[in-house]
């Protein structure tokens, strides 16, 4: 049978009652029929009644309330009731009452119960619970009641609170599931089926005829204890009257506010106003939310344009965070059919693996020089929990097919799931641990009903044969990934040869816009066209362009110990320098690249420390970060130039290693074989605005600069694995960690360090939570290669990581224990 789950991401629509959290205020009689009247089935209807009006005196809220004369009639062998109920108007429809944890209403005891014999009458309210029942049911459905021994009170106003959920209660406290009426199911009160509410006043006996009779009053019928996170979810804290404001605006060109009018707002006195002109603008939660592994978050709220173009270009998004804030898995941002009438709109996704917050987004994009506009309020934000904790089976069919410098990687989608997604790995050896190492990741979330992936095959310079292995594991909507289907055997194919970063830099390198001393260097550069790239894939990331004249790019970089070397040739029939609109909207270089050694999955999210991730772009006044580091180097100032002839520009770029790092990155020490996250994208404007963006990567659809998943990968040096042979002689010229071997390990691992001259050294091993599990080396050492083994036999299996520490300069590496 079929798992029950959530898709995600997923775009829903729910009846649900988010800040209407007044059930009934009872403030005016409601429509003909709102109330339906029920009697026990031998009751006198002179004897047995619920007789309703409308006061407006007393009330606890509002302008009115209701009042109930009732009697009821001990006619049955148990008693007997009267009662009124509301079922959903729309038959075999519900109510989604799961944003709130509670449900409450007031009373007023107005003539406390009289009658003939000694019998009591209670007040019970009643739920329909539809979960279980096919559409079109109009029956009771799973009915739980709640016991309210009140009609005997003294006049004046009482509220009663209860929580929506099955807790057996016969004093009021919960709801009771007591099997008297209604149909079997789940056992649970489903707070997002409810289908009606009801009023009974039950007469205890056993029969005898007796009657009892009162008036009561409620008012204030409401759903409380709302499970909505936001500190401000209808913008009526304006910043200024508020440190704890709860959002936060970025805007890429356009324009985010906070807007003070009643008339236009959804509810309230505020809403978001937010918009763009070929741009961007977002509007996110500031705060830090807590979040757990495999919880689905649900990001809903009103909206509607006001613009009255054609498309949608507004957005929710729902980000996936670590402890430090960085992200580790997102919806993207996901489009909504908004309309010029205010509509429900609602965006559900799960917690990967190290999720420990969650950032809600309102977003606007636009990037073809129309207008869009849109308003937003009463946002509601909570965790539906843990919805799935079953992993699905392993996959089954897993094969490969050769084709031109790729595999295409093909499966059959495993029966009984749905929503579910597909990873992808190769290996060039058999694959039995998808964490290894040894792992690549081809693809992560491939939708269900693709059954493919494509594996393009890339090697350092030369055209390479190459022999891969296959597994597919499945990842459900919930975030349980089971055990992953294998291949039966390997696959051999050529592999293209791409350029690197050369370990070589020029000779004669100076930032002078003359790159003779790269064209002499024997250095592959980076080729983007058009027509064809470097990787064989031509890729536009946004927009169109005519021809390799209209744009093409040429990319050098090379890196030695101490600096970092970027030169690039853009052929660009006409080069504009506007940006006024935002630097990406000039003719303009942008560089995204990871100085670590990525082997499996791809960071989402930038990364700081052991991994870190960097962004820049090359404007005729100088060299930026676009990690929030500002100017890296100016103009003419010996380490970048840059130059327009029209028709093309040139630019020339150096930076130190250490100067590169930010807050606590880890310094590269160059290496031949490292594989390194590398996506150079070339922007083009010819006048009229952004026209396109010529990239690497055929999955970079513009969206590089939001994610590490959609950039490419090359190697430092000219090898494809790092590799250190010990038999070799070892010249140690520089202050550096190298990878341990074998790796991963058991029990006894060697790590290996190189030092250019005596010092003072201290190699630890720490564990992922920072602890320091042993010191293996802490003393003066002359200079050299050294190697230490250390023997783990009493560790717990898992990632650990060396650190090499001296003079204020540190060093990590990756370690994996496998028992």
């Amino acid at each position: 049978t079929m798992k029950n789950k959530i898709t995600s991401p997923i775009l829903l629509l729910f009846p649900i009652l988010l800040f209407g959290q007044m059930i009934d205020n009872f403030d005016a009689e409601p429509e003909a029929g709102y109330w339906v009247h029920e009697i026990s089935a031998n009751a006198d209807p002179t004897l047995s009644y619920v007789n309703i009006s409308y006061v407006t005196d007393p009330v606890t809220e509002g302008t009115g309330a209701m009042q109930l004369d009732y009697s009821a009639h001990n006619i049955e062998a148990w008693g007997g009731y009267a009662k009124i109920y509301h079922m959903h108007p729309d038959t075999g429809e519900v109510w989604n009452w799961s944003s709130y944890d509670s449900i409450s209403f007031s009373y007023y005891n107005s003539v406390a119960q009289t009658g003939t014999g000694s019998q009591t009458v209670h007040l019970r309210l009643n739920l329909s619970d539809y979960g279980d029942t096919d559409p079109g049911y109009t029956g009771l459905g799973e009915y739980y009641y709640s016991f309210h021994y009140i009609l005997d009170n003294d006049p004046g106003w009482n509220t009663i609170t209860m929580p929506l959920l099955r807790n057996d209660d016969w004093s009021g406290g919960g709801f009771n599931l007591t099997g008297w009426a209604g149909d079997a199911g789940n056992g649970e009160l489903d707070k997002d089926a409810i289908a009606g509410f009801h009023l009974e006043f039950s007469i205890d006996g056993g029969g005898d005829g007796s009657y009892n009779y009162g008036t009561i009053i409620l008012d204030d019928f409401t759903l409380t204890g709302s499970q909505n996170v936001l500190t401000n979810p209808g913008f009526e804290l304006a910043d200024e009257q508020d440190d704890d404001f709860g959002w936060g605006i970025a805007i890429g060109g356009g324009h985010a506010e906070i807007v003070t009018d009643a008339s236009m707002a959804h509810s309230g006195d505020n809403y978001f106003h937010i918009g763009v002109t070929d741009n961007w603008a977002v509007g996110y939660t500031e705060g830090v939310i807590p979040a757990s592994v495999n919880e689905t978050w649900r990001f809903s709220g009103y909206g509607k344009s006001i613009s009255g173009v054609d498309g949608d270009f507004g957005a929710f998004k729902l980000e996936a965070k670590d402890a430090d804030g960085t992200v580790l898995g997102t919806t993207g941002d996901v489009f909504l059919p908004i309309t010029d009438e205010w509509g429900l709109h609602s965006l559900e996704f799960v917690m990967p693996e190290g999720a420990t917050q969650v950032t809600a987004v309102i977003v606007a994009s636009r990037w073809d020089g129309s207008e869009c506009d849109y308003v937003f309020d009463d946002m509601f934000l909570m965790s539906l929990g843990v919805l799935d904790v079953i992993p699905p089976d392993p996959v089954q069919n897993v094969g490969a097919v050769p084709a031109s410098y790729y595999n295409l990687v093909t499966w059959s989608d495993n029966d009984g799931e749905e929503g579910e997604t597909y990873n992808v790995y190769a290996s060039t050896e058999p694959i039995t641990d998808i964490s290894s190492p040894t792992v690549d990741v081809v693809a992560t979330g491939v939708l269900e009903g693709s059954q493919a992936a494509v594996h393009y095959l890339h090697y350092p310079l030369e055209d390479t044969e190459v022999t891969y292995y296959y597994a597919v594991a499945c990842k459900d909507a919930s975030n349980n990934v089971g055990e992953p289907g294998s291949s039966d055997g390997s696959i051999t194919n050529t592999a293209k040869g791409v350029p690197t970063i050369s370990l070589t830099p020029p000779a004669a390198f100076a930032a002078d816009g003359d790159l003779q001393e790269w064209y002499d260097s024997g250095i592959v550069p980076f080729e983007l066209g058009a027509t064809d790239n470097s990787y064989g894939t031509p890729h536009l990331g946004f927009g169109e362009v005519d021809d390799d004249d209209d744009l093409y790019g040429t990319i050098y970089t090379a890196v030695d110990d101490d600096y970092f070397y970027v030169a690039a040739e853009i052929l660009d029939n006409v080069v504009n320098d506007d940006a006024s609109s935002g630097w990406w909207t000039a003719d303009v270089v942008q560089l995204c690249f990871g100085f670590y050694d990525q082997r499996g999955p791809k960071h989402v999210g930038m990364q700081r420390g052991a991994e870190p991730d960097y962004k820049m772009y090359f404007t005729p006044t100088g060299a930026n970060s676009d990690n929030g580091a500002g100017v890296l180097a100016e103009h003419g100032d010996g380490n970048y130039f840059h130059e327009v002839f029209n028709p093309d520009y040139v630019f020339e770029f150096r930076i130190s290693l250490d100067d590169i790092l930010i807050d606590d990155d880890v310094r590269l020490i160059p290496g031949n074989g490292t594989r390194t996250p590398f996506e150079p994208m070339v922007y083009d404007n010819d006048g009229d605005g952004l026209e396109a963006i010529m990239v690497l990567s055929p999955t970079n659809d513009d969206n590089a600069h939001q994610t590490c998943e959609v950039w490419s990968n090359t190697w430092i040096g000219d090898q494809s694995t790092p590799s250190l042979d010990m038999d070799e002689d070892i010249i140690a010229n520089q202050f550096a960690l190298f990878p341990n071997y074998p790796n991963p390990f058991n029990p006894v691992t060697t790590i290996g360090f190189s030092l250019p001259d005596a010092q003072q050294v201290t190699l630890s091993v720490y564990n992922l939570v920072g602890q320091q599990v042993v010191t293996l080396v802490n003393k003066e050492l002359p200079a050299g290669y050294h190697a230490i083994n250390w023997h783990a036999e009493n560790m717990a299996s898992g990632v650990y990581l060396s650190k090499l520490s001296s003079g204020g300069k540190t060093i990590t590496q990756k370690m994996l224990l496998m028992k």
